[in-house]
């Protein structure tokens, strides 16, 4: 109803514009049968009734006169300027109401509809961006927590691999501190010191064998260096013995290296091997650093002095 009524009201404008006031009158009736206080249809049905004439006659019979019924002649008194209009000029009319509507709607309501339609569609588009910020923070953030995570699993798991598969690991020393004081309680001091000049002992630092430590370290500082030479002078002494022997005695002097007794006979498997250049080297020590001793000149006598 409402676009039937703002139809009717445009209608009449263009009949009124056409000075057809006649038509413009049945328009208007038609427009007030919807709303019979519109302002707009009122006033122009004061101007029509103004252009036709004998307003008091029209008043009387107004609708008689803006019915559909046969109108008689003494209804409506034409206005000089009256033009009876052609089918053609009716259409012409109709038309151009229709562009002036259709303009109307092209130039006002539209743009209008595109700018409300717009700024809402940026409100959405900001929401939405603003979302899309937010979760992208998010899971950046939980990103980085994985990430941290999977390092930190990583630095916990080659932890745990160094302290167990690491023979030099935390865990290998004190294994190895429990054989040691396993061969005490056997009293197998061999054992003993072959197991101590391996152990690191500056990792042992727990604070609870503290005291042990400290115990055991000074009474091996005295035996483990000798137990290992005398071990050495075993193997020495054994046919295919040669290699056990180096290894005894480059462990002892690891334990207490100014040992020229040692180093001499270290010389002297070596020549054993024919290995003069090595021979040579410790014969060459035992002579430079420990000429007073009674292994110097016995290390001469094997370079040849």
């Amino acid at each position: 109803m409402p676009n039937y009524l703002k139809a009717q009201k445009l209608l009449a404008l263009l009949y009124i514009r056409h000075e057809d006031y006649t038509k413009a009158g049945r328009s208007l009736y038609q427009a007030l049968k919807v709303d019979q206080y519109n302002p707009d249809c009122q006033r122009f049905m004061t101007i029509v009734k103004h252009n036709t004439g004998r307003a008091e006659v029209e008043r009387r019979k107004l609708k008689n006169a803006f019915s559909h019924r046969q109108m008689q002649d003494d209804d409506i008194i034409m206005p000089p300027t009256y033009k009876e209009n052609t089918g053609w000029q009716s259409v012409l009319n109709i038309l151009a109401g229709l562009v002036l509507g259709a303009a109307v709607i092209f130039f006002l309501v539209m743009p209008a509809s595109r700018e409300t339609l717009g700024q809402t569609h940026n409100v959405e588009i900001r929401k939405y961006l603003e979302q899309i910020n937010s979760l992208n923070l998010t899971i950046d953030s939980m990103k980085q927590e994985v990430e941290d995570a999977r390092q930190a699993k990583a630095d916990a798991e080659n932890s745990l691999n160094l302290v167990v598969n690491d023979n030099n690991g935390i865990l290998s020393q004190y294994q190895r501190l429990v054989q040691i004081l396993d061969a005490y309680r056997n009293e197998d001091m061999n054992t003993a010191a072959r197991i101590y000049v391996e152990t690191d002992f500056s990792v042992l630092t727990d604070g609870v064998l503290d005291s042990t430590v400290s115990w055991l370290r000074q009474d091996m500082a005295d035996k483990a260096y000798v137990l290992l030479a005398q071990m050495g002078d075993a193997a020495a002494a054994t046919a295919g013995g040669a290699a056990q022997a180096i290894d005894l005695y480059q462990k002892s002097l690891t334990l207490k290296g100014d040992n020229p007794e040692v180093i001499y006979k270290l010389g002297m498997v070596y020549q054993g091997q024919e290995d003069t250049a090595s021979a040579n080297q410790y014969f060459g020590d035992v002579i430079m650093n420990y000429p007073d001793s009674e292994y110097a000149a016995l290390a001469k006598e094997q370079r040849g002095y």
